[in-house]
């Protein structure tokens, strides 16, 4: 805790002029006649002063003149034979203590010996203090009973791998343990508070059985362990024009974050996007938990009505169709300038593509399908305004 010391300063009446330093304080040095100082940190130290006037200085150095002190702690242990019960004082930094033993004595001794009455649970509470703060510490002593089962840790969930602190926090004297940690590694304890690993994803059961010369106690707990794994990211597509519904199937994520490829985005876990122009648009998208990032990614391919051409039909003639070798398209179209054609499967996938420069009313293309398998697929030319499509069949 901070402690924060007023300084007097004794120098004589003809001192016009004072440099104060102060070892761990803060400030560190000042020009105040007596300043106020706060040390943060424990330890001791030294304070200096040099005191001036016109004709000349002196200075003043004491050493360890400031001691800070840390808080105290407390903690307790204990051993019982019979209803008479050995306690041990593990604090530390104190310069008293304050036994409570629970059935109304109390104690100022460092380590006492308590005598109980007869059987029963005693909440025993140690109080330890110094000059700068209390600390309390307290443990249930069940005498001629059978412990109670209890436990906890220091963590239930994280990432694999995951390791955790375990600790025994029975009621009673126990006078063994046995700790069945399932998917942990070591698998079985009997120490008082283990360190158990987790190296694989899941939900996994803690048991503990405590024991005493009186009896013994079970306590488990199912599923208080989940160990995460990173994320997998997965996703769907239904397309119906330019209205894509996303189906976003991805495990272990928390939240997601979506790019579809058309400067837009969402954080919603199966959103819908409405496109305005056909084509094809890599859509990302990349599922979080605390223990990463994964990603998924596929293209889609969006067909929206095409517009017809103002001063005429932009038309698309195709033979033969079915084929399964070379396909005759003719394009006619008063459009002129440069032309691009996709033949995509019926996953949307782009399989062949090929672009052109149009120069008169009808341009002819010969497009070799000799290598692709027997399926359906759709054809589409278009400019930068118009688009027309058809399905053709390779057998």
């Amino acid at each position: 805790s901070l402690f924060i010391v007023e300084f007097e300063n004794l120098s004589s009446v003809n001192a016009t002029n004072f440099e104060w330093t102060f070892e761990g304080g803060t400030p560190a040095t000042s020009n105040e006649e007596s300043p106020s100082v706060t040390y943060e940190q424990p330890g001791t130290y030294s304070v200096t002063l040099v005191a001036s006037n016109d004709d000349g200085s002196d200075t003043a150095h004491v050493a360890d003149f400031i001691e800070v002190m840390n808080d105290p702690t407390a903690r307790i242990d204990y051993m019982t034979n019979g209803f008479e019960v050995s306690f041990t004082n593990l604090a530390t930094n104190y310069s008293g203590v304050l036994w409570a033993f629970g059935d109304g004595i109390l104690s100022t001794e460092e380590n006492p010996v308590h005598t109980y009455a007869g059987v029963g649970q005693y909440e025993v509470v140690l109080i330890a203090y110094n000059e700068c703060d209390t600390a309390t510490a307290s443990v249930t002593i069940a005498l001629g009973t059978a412990p109670i089962a209890d436990f906890g840790s220091d963590t239930t969930n994280g990432c694999f791998p995951l390791t955790i602190q375990f600790s025994d926090q029975s009621a009673g004297q126990v006078d063994s343990r046995m700790w069945t940690f399932e998917g942990g590694t070591p698998a079985t304890s009997m120490l008082e508070n283990p360190i158990i690993t987790y190296n694989t994803p899941g939900s996994y059961r803690v048991d503990l059985i405590v024991s005493n010369n009186q009896g013994s106690d079970t306590t488990s707990e199912s599923n208080y362990i989940a160990v995460l794994d990173e994320p997998q990211a997965e996703f769907d597509a239904n397309i119906s024009g330019g209205n894509v519904e996303f189906e976003n199937s991805s495990t272990g994520a928390t939240a997601f974050y979506w790019d579809f490829g058309n400067d837009s985005t969402s954080t919603e876990a199966n959103p819908e996007v409405t496109y305005t122009v056909s084509g094809d648009y890599d859509v990302l998208l990349v599922a979080f938990n605390q223990c990463g990032t994964d990603t998924s990614s596929m293209t889609v391919f969006v067909i929206i009505d095409a517009v017809s051409d103002p001063e005429g039909d932009l038309e698309l003639h195709i033979y033969p169709n079915p084929t399964d070798a070379w396909l005759n398209v003719a394009l006619t179209s008063e459009e002129r300038g440069q032309f691009e054609w996709k033949l995509h499967n019926l996953l949307g996938e782009v399989v062949m593509e090929g672009k052109f420069d149009k120069v008169s009313t009808r341009h002819d293309e010969k497009i070799d399908l000799r290598i692709l398998p027997s399926s359906a697929y759709l054809l589409e030319f278009r400019n930068d305004k118009f688009s027309v499509r058809e399905m053709i069949i390779v057998d």
